[in-house]
Formats: structure tokens, C-alpha cells, sequence
């Protein structure tokens, strides 16, 4: 498996994993994850596979790109952790001028402060108020407080996971972009999309991550 993750993503885009587990947690349950070393660090990441639920290529390639996407996003070239922020989801232009995450405050350049700026500046309030400010005891009252934002504006969203918050709207749409052809339709699914064709660097990355599926397969 992290031979074919090594494959699969540039040793640029992978610069900031500097641990590897493999776990499981039983069958078809959680198939990877990205997580800071430290909560106050993202300049150091873990990627997390579990080895029984790595065997379907595709469920593993579509999972591996997913999680690479919030690598590309949240790290720290993107958003800047300082004690000078408070890391809440709260918008406090006083303080941060960019969106507010609860990795820090991200750069006026930063790939999720323009997806939030065209994308989620206009919802973002009410996915406070259903999401955030759900006081879910559990996992199964939380996405039933994904559902509702969802239902609200399922028109915003290629699947319900994306509703939960920006950074998984953001992980969902980069798969697409990644694994898809580039979409035509005028909706705001296809726009998010499309959203990162604005990068070349991520057009480049994109044709890399192919033809490197297709190189592993052969």
C-alpha cells in the first residue's frame, strides 16, 4: 500500500507525511486517514491505511486521493498556525482576515480560502447553526445534523459526505477532479470541480497521479 501511495503522489505533494500506520478497525469500516503529528503542527503529517479494507484498488486509490486532497490544503504552506489564533471554526476578521479553520488561519492564496470565498461564504452561517452548533453526543446525531444542511442545500454538493464541513466539500470535489473528466454542467457541484483547473499546478499533478495509475497497473 504505501508503495503504491509513493507511486501515486509526487514526493512534492507527500513532503509532509512523516509517519505511517497500518491499523485496522475491522472490515469496510474507516479505509485511510490524514492527521497532524501534533494539533499545533501541520507541517507533519500521518497517513493511517487500514490493511484490511486496502485490497478493492479502486475504494483504495478514490480514499488515497481523498485524503491527499486535505494534505494539499491544510498543510502549512496554506494555513499559518500561530498562538496568535484561536483555532475555531468562529470567523473573526479582526483577527484572521482569511477564512478560519481549526488547523489556523489560512493564507490570502490558500486553495480553501478561495473555495470558501466562491463556494461557502454565502452558506457558511447556517452550517454553523445546523452543523456546528448541533452539540451532537455522537456520530449518528452529528450526520443527522449533516443531513439537514444537506437537504437544505443539496444542490451545493456532488454527495451528502461533502456537506459535513468545507474541508471534505473540498476532498470530495478534488476526487472528482482527479479521477473524472472535467465536467460541463452549470451546477455548483461541477463548479467546485472545475475549481481547481485554475491551478496548474494541480492540472499538472493531476496528469501525474494518472499516468501513474496507469504505470502501477501495467
Amino acid at each position: 500500500v504505501w508503495n503504491y501511495f509513493t507511486s501515486l503522489i509526487p514526493a512534492e505533494q507527500r513532503k509532509w507525511i512523516t509517519g505511517y500506520v497500518v491499523f485496522t478497525d475491522g472490515a469496510s469500516n474507516t479505509l485511510a486517514w490524514v492527521s497532524q503529528m501534533d494539533y499545533d503542527d501541520n507541517s507533519r503529517w500521518a497517513l493511517g491505511v487500514d490493511i484490511l479494507d486496502s485490497t478493492d484498488p479502486i475504494d483504495l486509490t478514490e480514499t488515497i486521493v481523498h485524503e491527499v486532497a486535505h494534505l494539499i490544503t491544510l498543510n502549512s504552506d496554506q494555513i499559518i498556525q500561530s498562538d496568535d489564533f484561536i483555532y475555531t471554526p468562529f470567523q473573526n476578521m479582526a483577527v484572521c482576515k482569511q477564512f478560519t479553520s481549526t488547523e489556523g488561519c489560512s493564507t490570502p492564496d490558500s486553495y480553501i480560502n478561495k473555495f470558501y470565498q466562491k463556494f461557502w461564504y454565502v452558506i457558511y452561517e447556517d452550517w454553523m447553526e445546523i452543523v456546528y452548533k448541533a452539540d451532537a453526543q455522537n456520530e449518528e446525531e452529528f450526520f443527522e445534523a449533516v443531513g439537514k444542511f444537506y437537504s437544505k442545500y443539496h444542490e451545493h454538493f456532488a454527495r451528502p459526505y461533502a456537506a459535513t464541513n468545507i474541508k471534505e466539500d473540498m476532498a470530495v470535489s478534488f476526487e472528482y477532479f482527479i479521477l473524472n473528466s472535467k465536467p460541463t454542467g452549470s451546477g455548483l457541484s461541477a463548479q467546485k470541480m472545475r475549481f481547481y483547473y485554475d491551478f496548474p499546478e494541480l492540472v499538472a499533478l493531476r496528469q501525474q497521479m494518472i499516468q501513474s495509475m496507469c504505470s502501477y497497473v501495467q
